[in-house]
C-alpha cells in the first residue's frame, strides 16, 4: 500500500478495493510540539472553518471517509500516520458545536501500542482522570483490506 503525503491544508485521494470505496483526506504537521518529556510526543492539527463546514456535510454511505493525519518527525524518519474515521473526526472536533477554532491532537507515548486522538470536542482525560482518547492502530493498512485497489485523483 502506498500513502501519499501532501504538504497542503487539506488534500484528498479516493480509491476502491474489494471492501468498498474510500475517500482519504490528508493533513500534515512537520514536527511534534516541543515537550520536556521525550517519552510523550504530540502533534496538533488545526482545522479552518471552511474545513469544518465540509466535514459537517460528509456522511458515510457508499463511500467511507478517512482522515490521514500525518505526524512528521525530523527528516520524516519514524513519522506516524494517524488514520481516523469520519465518526472519530466528528467526535474529536465536535463539529456540531460552533466555536472559533477546532483542533485534533495526536499523542504517541513510549511503551504504549498505537496512537491516541483527542481534540476540541473530546478531552484526553475523563473527570476521574481515566483515559478518554480514541485509540488508533499503527497498522493503517488493516482499514483497507482487499485484493485490488483502483486509485483516482
Amino acid at each position: 500500500m502506498c500513502i501519499y503525503a501532501f504538504v497542503m491544508r487539506f488534500a484528498t485521494r479516493s480509491f476502491t478495493n474489494d471492501s468498498g470505496e474510500y475517500l482519504i483526506f490528508a493533513k500534515y504537521v512537520s514536527k511534534p510540539l516541543p515537550r520536556q518529556n521525550e517519552d510523550v510526543q504530540i502533534w496538533q492539527f488545526t482545522f479552518s472553518q471552511e474545513e469544518i463546514e465540509k466535514i459537517r456535510k460528509y456522511e458515510d454511505s457508499n463511500i467511507r471517509h478517512y482522515f490521514a493525519l500525518i505526524c512528521g518527525r525530523k527528516g520524516l524518519k519514524n513519522s506516524e500516520i494517524a488514520l481516523l474515521s469520519l465518526n472519530d473526526i466528528k467526535d474529536c472536533l465536535d463539529v456540531d458545536y460552533q466555536r472559533p477554532s477546532y483542533r485534533i491532537t495526536i499523542k504517541s507515548e513510549k511503551g504504549k501500542h498505537g496512537l491516541r486522538a483527542y481534540g476540541t470536542g473530546r478531552a484526553d482525560k475523563n473527570l476521574d482522570g481515566s483515559d478518554n482518547t480514541i485509540r488508533l492502530p499503527r497498522d493503517i493498512a488493516s482499514c483497507f483490506r482487499g485484493s485490488k485497489i483502483e486509485a483516482s485523483v
